[in-house]
């Protein structure tokens, strides 16, 4: 089996070629046939007329020398027949077969008619047979022509059909040629590709169906490196937050062990242990949240309640923290009824809440309001926190991120709170924003489509 798409193009070719040309010069042939048929029975019916007004006025020798001296005459062939149906003359040049013709034909000839006639052997020559009055006596004239010239036409079109064949054929390797060489830089690629070389580029400066293909590839490619280098980043990130916590438990749990920590700092050795595990069940927790956010089948289960109500159970919940650090909670929210999932919505807003708690300083204000708005429900949460620089901005909701090193510093943090946060917005068809300007708080406004209210 041919598995190679060059070699299938160009037979695909050559057989299309050789077929097409056959069925061309086949009817093209057959027609060509037909019109020099005519054009030769019009030709020998002149050409026999003159004959037989010169043998009807000169004696058969003097009409035969005639016939010899006459080179023009080379691609005819001349019979005479008495009125007993008897050769009387005979004219063959350059040893050339002279067709017979029926005895019938020959008849209405002597009959006085004028006979298209065929080879008796059903030959393709042309025939054609005329009366000649002389005196009393009438002979039959068959002329006909040399097989040679016919020959000469079958040569001659099977020299062209050589030659279309030859020069359409190396015309054709060469474009398919421009044609599979793109395809074999593809596959190329995508074998680098697939060993995990997202960096592979095809330069094609094409406008057709090709380039338009060179350039989705390409497009795929990028995508591709973009997700690779997300993924190395992820595993990265990971490893660095379960792998930070893991050594200061192992240290701390080693010197705890030995006896080798003083009694008096045993109590801080225990409470690092726990924050560190605290820590890691955390980014546990936000990764198996994620991952259920992500997957094609995670349920999403809507439903009527009064948003207001799970904002002020939020503030509640976090109320320990806020008091911790005297922080002003200034809450403006208006009564509003939500469809939607209540426990993916109560992640959104323990993230956000917890944040801006998080990186605001003590006495700090966090300013929550709850409106509706002609493009659907807002929430806005403003806190005169660190801020974020304008440079991360963007980066903000990937995985891992975070953006002021004071909040690298903080070993609370997995960097995975917003991300959670836009997946939730994603599956709500809501959106998130950030405003933010480094050392003067954050805004951040969700909104969520107004289903019900």
């Amino acid at each position: 089996m041919i598995k190679t798409l060059y070699v299938q193009v160009v037979l695909t070719f050559m057989l299309a070629l050789i077929v097409g040309i056959f069925a061309a010069f086949s009817v093209s042939g057959m027609l060509f046939q037909k019109e020099m048929e005519e054009a030769a029975y019009r030709d020998l019916s002149k050409l026999g007329e003159d004959l037989a007004r010169l043998r009807a006025g000169m004696p058969l020798s003097q009409f035969e020398q005639y016939l010899l001296s006459m080179q023009s005459l080379d691609l005819f062939q001349v019979q005479i027949f008495d009125n007993q149906g008897r050769t009387v003359l005979q004219r063959s040049i350059n040893r050339h077969q002279l067709y017979p013709v029926e005895a019938e034909q020959i008849k209405q000839v002597l009959a006085g008619e004028k006979v298209r006639m065929t080879a008796a052997n059903n030959e393709s020559v042309p025939i054609i047979g005329i009366p000649v009055d002389i005196g009393e006596e009438r002979q039959a004239l068959i002329l006909q022509m040399s097989i040679g010239g016919l020959d000469v036409i079958g040569r001659f079109i099977i020299m062209v059909l050589i030659v279309v064949l030859v020069v359409g054929s190396l015309c054709f390797l060469v474009a398919a040629s421009y044609i599979v060489l793109p395809v074999k830089k593809m596959t190329a690629a995508t074998r680098r590709m697939a060993k995990g070389d997202f960096t592979t580029e095809l330069r094609m400066k094409r406008r057709d169906e090709i380039g338009e293909l060179a350039a989705s590839f390409n497009n795929m490619a990028k995508e591709l490196n973009q997700v690779e280098q997300m993924r190395q980043d992820f595993v990265s990130n990971v490893s660095h937050e379960i792998q930070s916590p893991l050594t200061s438990i192992f240290g701390f749990a080693k010197a705890l062990k030995n006896n080798v920590v003083p009694e008096q700092q045993r109590e801080r050795y225990l409470q690092i242990i726990m924050t560190e595990s605290e820590r890691l069940s955390r980014v546990s927790d936000n990764l198996l949240q994620l991952a259920s956010l992500e997957s094609e089948h995670h349920p999403v289960n809507m439903r009527t309640y009064s948003l207001d109500e799970q904002l002020r159970k939020a503030i509640v919940a976090f109320e320990p923290q806020w008091q911790a650090k005297s922080l002003q909670m200034d809450l403006q929210l208006e009564a509003v009824t939500i469809t939607s999932d209540e426990d993916m919505l109560s992640l959104v807003w323990m993230n956000l809440i917890g944040n801006s708690m998080k990186f605001t300083p003590d006495n700090g204000t966090i300013t929550i309001v709850l409106s509706r708005q002609s493009k659907g429900i807002e929430v806005v949460i403003s806190d005169t926190g660190i801020g974020i620089p304008k440079e991360d901005l963007n980066r903000v909701f990937e995985r891992f991120y975070k953006a002021d090193r004071s909040r690298r510093r903080d070993g609370n943090g997995s960097g995975l709170g917003l991300a959670i946060v836009n997946k939730v917005m994603s599956l709500h068809n809501g959106t998130v924003a950030l405003a933010s300007v480094s050392g003067q708080g954050t805004k951040v406004t969700v909104t969520l489509p107004l289903i019900k209210g």
